[in-house]
Protein backbone atom coordinates (compact mmCIF):
# COMPACT_ATOMS: atom_id res chain seq x y z
CA UNK A 1 0.00 0.00 0.00
CA UNK A 2 2.74 2.48 0.96
CA UNK A 3 4.76 1.68 -2.15
CA UNK A 4 1.67 2.20 -4.30
CA UNK A 5 1.38 5.67 -2.79
CA UNK A 6 4.94 6.70 -3.54
CA UNK A 7 6.86 5.89 -0.36
CA UNK A 8 10.22 4.24 -1.09
CA UNK A 9 12.07 2.45 1.69
CA UNK A 10 15.48 3.74 0.52
CA UNK A 11 14.32 7.37 0.91
CA UNK A 12 14.19 7.29 4.72
CA UNK A 13 15.63 10.78 5.14
CA UNK A 14 12.89 12.21 2.93
CA UNK A 15 10.19 9.96 4.44
CA UNK A 16 11.08 11.08 7.96
CA UNK A 17 9.59 14.49 7.26
CA UNK A 18 6.38 13.20 5.70
CA UNK A 19 3.15 13.40 7.67
CA UNK A 20 1.03 10.23 7.54
CA UNK A 21 -2.53 9.61 8.73
CA UNK A 22 -3.79 6.04 9.11
CA UNK A 23 -7.48 5.69 9.93
CA UNK A 24 -8.36 2.65 12.04
CA UNK A 25 -4.90 2.21 13.53
CA UNK A 26 -5.92 -0.58 15.91
CA UNK A 27 -7.33 -2.82 13.18
CA UNK A 28 -5.55 -5.64 11.41
CA UNK A 29 -4.31 -3.46 8.53
CA UNK A 30 -3.81 -0.39 10.71
CA UNK A 31 -1.51 -2.09 13.21
CA UNK A 32 0.66 -3.35 10.36
CA UNK A 33 0.62 0.01 8.54
CA UNK A 34 1.80 1.95 11.60
CA UNK A 35 4.77 -0.37 12.12
CA UNK A 36 5.76 -0.39 8.45
CA UNK A 37 5.52 3.40 8.19
CA UNK A 38 7.94 3.86 11.09
CA UNK A 39 10.22 0.82 10.99
CA UNK A 40 10.48 0.12 7.26
CA UNK A 41 9.82 3.41 5.49
CA UNK A 42 11.39 5.60 8.17
CA UNK A 43 8.54 8.02 8.88
CA UNK A 44 9.10 9.84 12.18
CA UNK A 45 6.80 8.64 14.97
CA UNK A 46 5.85 12.25 15.68
CA UNK A 47 4.52 12.48 12.12
CA UNK A 48 2.35 9.36 12.30
CA UNK A 49 -1.28 10.04 13.20
CA UNK A 50 -4.07 7.52 13.61
CA UNK A 51 -7.68 7.19 14.68
CA UNK A 52 -8.69 4.71 17.36
CA UNK A 53 -10.67 4.53 20.58
CA UNK A 54 -9.00 5.72 23.77
CA UNK A 55 -8.90 2.08 24.92
CA UNK A 56 -6.55 1.24 22.06
CA UNK A 57 -4.42 4.37 21.96
CA UNK A 58 -1.71 2.71 24.10
CA UNK A 59 -1.47 -0.13 21.57
CA UNK A 60 -1.16 2.26 18.63
CA UNK A 61 1.40 4.31 20.56
CA UNK A 62 3.55 1.26 21.27
CA UNK A 63 3.45 0.32 17.60
CA UNK A 64 4.74 3.74 16.56
CA UNK A 65 1.88 6.21 16.22
CA UNK A 66 2.85 9.45 17.91
CA UNK A 67 -0.64 10.94 17.73
CA UNK A 68 -4.01 9.25 18.31
CA UNK A 69 -7.43 10.81 17.77
CA UNK A 70 -10.33 9.17 19.62
CA UNK A 71 -12.97 8.84 16.90
CA UNK A 72 -15.61 8.08 19.51
CA UNK A 73 -15.21 11.48 21.15
CA UNK A 74 -14.27 13.75 18.26
CA UNK A 75 -14.51 13.95 14.50
CA UNK A 76 -10.98 13.46 13.24
CA UNK A 77 -11.62 15.45 10.07
CA UNK A 78 -12.37 18.49 12.23
CA UNK A 79 -9.75 17.88 14.92
CA UNK A 80 -6.96 17.57 12.35
CA UNK A 81 -8.22 20.32 10.03
CA UNK A 82 -5.78 23.23 9.68
CA UNK A 83 -4.92 26.10 7.38
CA UNK A 84 -1.20 25.36 7.79
CA UNK A 85 0.26 23.50 4.80
CA UNK A 86 2.97 21.88 6.94
CA UNK A 87 0.40 20.40 9.34
CA UNK A 88 -1.61 18.72 6.60
CA UNK A 89 -0.80 15.20 5.37
CA UNK A 90 1.42 13.94 2.58
CA UNK A 91 -0.19 10.51 2.73
CA UNK A 92 -3.48 9.26 4.16
CA UNK A 93 -4.26 5.55 4.37
CA UNK A 94 -7.99 4.96 4.74
CA UNK A 95 -8.63 1.63 6.45
CA UNK A 96 -12.15 2.49 7.67
CA UNK A 97 -14.07 3.49 4.52
CA UNK A 98 -13.85 7.18 5.39
CA UNK A 99 -11.91 8.45 2.39
CA UNK A 100 -14.45 11.19 1.79
CA UNK A 101 -13.65 12.72 5.17
CA UNK A 102 -9.92 12.69 4.46
CA UNK A 103 -9.69 14.75 1.27
CA UNK A 104 -9.64 18.07 3.13
CA UNK A 105 -6.66 16.94 5.21
CA UNK A 106 -4.35 16.38 2.22
CA UNK A 107 -1.54 18.77 1.40
CA UNK A 108 -2.65 20.54 -1.78
CA UNK A 109 -0.74 19.52 -4.93
CA UNK A 110 1.33 16.75 -3.28
CA UNK A 111 -1.04 14.74 -1.06
CA UNK A 112 -2.01 11.14 -1.82
CA UNK A 113 -5.13 9.44 -0.42
CA UNK A 114 -5.16 5.65 -0.59
CA UNK A 115 -8.04 3.44 0.54
CA UNK A 116 -8.46 -0.29 1.00
CA UNK A 117 -12.25 0.04 1.16
CA UNK A 118 -13.68 3.19 -0.43
CA UNK A 119 -13.82 3.78 -4.18
CA UNK A 120 -12.27 0.70 -5.83
CA UNK A 121 -10.58 1.85 -9.05
CA UNK A 122 -10.31 0.06 -12.37
CA UNK A 123 -6.51 0.09 -12.06
CA UNK A 124 -6.65 -1.52 -8.60
CA UNK A 125 -9.00 -4.24 -9.82
CA UNK A 126 -6.95 -4.95 -12.93
CA UNK A 127 -3.78 -5.12 -10.83
CA UNK A 128 -5.47 -7.50 -8.41
CA UNK A 129 -6.66 -9.76 -11.24
CA UNK A 130 -3.12 -9.91 -12.65
CA UNK A 131 -1.35 -10.47 -9.32
CA UNK A 132 -3.81 -13.04 -8.00
CA UNK A 133 -3.38 -15.09 -11.19
CA UNK A 134 -7.08 -15.97 -11.37
CA UNK A 135 -7.80 -18.19 -14.36
CA UNK A 136 -10.02 -16.69 -17.05
CA UNK A 137 -12.13 -19.83 -16.75
CA UNK A 138 -13.02 -18.81 -13.18
CA UNK A 139 -14.25 -15.35 -14.21
CA UNK A 140 -17.83 -14.90 -15.41
CA UNK A 141 -17.90 -14.58 -19.20
CA UNK A 142 -17.71 -10.95 -20.27
CA UNK A 143 -16.68 -9.53 -16.89
CA UNK A 144 -12.93 -9.36 -17.55
CA UNK A 145 -13.40 -7.81 -20.98
CA UNK A 146 -15.70 -5.21 -19.46
CA UNK A 147 -13.25 -4.31 -16.70
CA UNK A 148 -10.27 -4.16 -19.05
CA UNK A 149 -11.96 -1.80 -21.48
CA UNK A 150 -11.74 1.97 -21.11
CA UNK A 151 -15.51 2.43 -21.12
CA UNK A 152 -15.99 -0.47 -18.69
CA UNK A 153 -13.43 1.02 -16.32
CA UNK A 154 -15.18 4.40 -16.40
CA UNK A 155 -18.56 2.84 -15.64
CA UNK A 156 -17.05 0.75 -12.84
CA UNK A 157 -15.46 3.80 -11.19
CA UNK A 158 -18.67 5.80 -11.52
CA UNK A 159 -20.59 3.09 -9.67
CA UNK A 160 -17.85 2.36 -7.09
CA UNK A 161 -17.45 6.02 -6.13
CA UNK A 162 -13.82 6.18 -7.28
CA UNK A 163 -14.61 8.77 -9.94
CA UNK A 164 -16.03 11.19 -7.37
CA UNK A 165 -13.08 10.70 -5.00
CA UNK A 166 -10.58 11.21 -7.81
CA UNK A 167 -12.35 14.42 -8.81
CA UNK A 168 -12.34 15.78 -5.25
CA UNK A 169 -8.64 15.02 -4.89
CA UNK A 170 -7.78 16.64 -8.23
CA UNK A 171 -9.70 19.74 -7.19
CA UNK A 172 -7.44 19.99 -4.14
CA UNK A 173 -4.58 21.30 -6.21
CA UNK A 174 -3.93 18.06 -8.05
CA UNK A 175 -3.86 15.51 -5.21
CA UNK A 176 -4.19 11.81 -6.06
CA UNK A 177 -6.65 9.12 -5.02
CA UNK A 178 -5.65 5.47 -5.20
CA UNK A 179 -7.17 2.18 -4.13
CA UNK A 180 -5.31 -0.99 -3.16
CA UNK A 181 -6.67 -4.54 -3.15
CA UNK A 182 -4.30 -6.80 -1.26
CA UNK A 183 -2.80 -9.93 -2.79
CA UNK A 184 -0.07 -12.30 -1.69
CA UNK A 185 3.28 -10.54 -2.06
CA UNK A 186 6.45 -12.61 -1.67
CA UNK A 187 8.68 -9.55 -1.50
CA UNK A 188 6.64 -7.99 1.32
CA UNK A 189 6.53 -11.30 3.21
CA UNK A 190 10.35 -11.37 3.08
CA UNK A 191 10.49 -7.81 4.41
CA UNK A 192 8.05 -8.64 7.20
CA UNK A 193 10.07 -11.73 8.11
CA UNK A 194 13.25 -9.67 8.51
CA UNK A 195 11.46 -7.02 10.57
CA UNK A 196 9.91 -9.70 12.81
CA UNK A 197 13.29 -11.33 13.33
CA UNK A 198 14.67 -8.05 14.65
CA UNK A 199 11.60 -7.19 16.70
CA UNK A 200 10.62 -4.27 14.48
CA UNK A 201 7.31 -5.81 13.46
CA UNK A 202 4.94 -7.51 15.88
CA UNK A 203 1.86 -9.34 14.54
CA UNK A 204 -1.18 -8.13 16.49
CA UNK A 205 -3.77 -10.84 17.19
CA UNK A 206 -6.95 -9.83 18.95
CA UNK A 207 -8.26 -13.36 19.41
CA UNK A 208 -7.88 -16.91 18.13
CA UNK A 209 -10.76 -19.25 17.22
CA UNK A 210 -10.73 -22.86 16.13
CA UNK A 211 -12.23 -23.74 12.74
CA UNK A 212 -15.31 -25.27 14.37
CA UNK A 213 -15.98 -21.87 15.95
CA UNK A 214 -15.66 -19.90 12.70
CA UNK A 215 -19.23 -18.60 12.89
CA UNK A 216 -18.59 -17.37 16.42
CA UNK A 217 -15.45 -15.62 15.15
CA UNK A 218 -17.46 -13.72 12.52
CA UNK A 219 -20.06 -12.74 15.10
CA UNK A 220 -17.28 -11.54 17.41
CA UNK A 221 -15.66 -9.47 14.68
CA UNK A 222 -18.93 -7.89 13.61
CA UNK A 223 -19.50 -6.88 17.22
CA UNK A 224 -16.30 -4.84 17.24
CA UNK A 225 -12.69 -5.84 17.90
CA UNK A 226 -12.05 -5.73 21.63
CA UNK A 227 -8.27 -5.41 21.91
CA UNK A 228 -6.92 -4.55 18.46
CA UNK A 229 -5.37 -6.51 15.60
CA UNK A 230 -6.62 -9.53 13.69
CA UNK A 231 -9.28 -12.08 14.54
CA UNK A 232 -7.68 -15.37 13.53
CA UNK A 233 -9.36 -18.69 12.69
CA UNK A 234 -6.98 -21.64 12.98
CA UNK A 235 -7.34 -24.28 10.29
CA UNK A 236 -6.07 -27.69 11.35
Amino acid sequence: MFSACGLIASDKNDNRQKRVLITGGSGGVGTAAIQLAVNHFGVSKTNVFTTCSSLKSDLCGRLGAGNCVDYRKEKFEKTLATSSFDELFDLILDCTDEAGKCVGLLKPRVGVLCSILAGPTAVALRTWLAESKISDADITVGVKGFLMSDWGGRIFELVSGARALKKRCRERGGCEFKHVIGTGDGEMCEILGKLMATGLFVPCVDSLFEMVDAVEAFVYQMGGIKHGGKVVVRIN
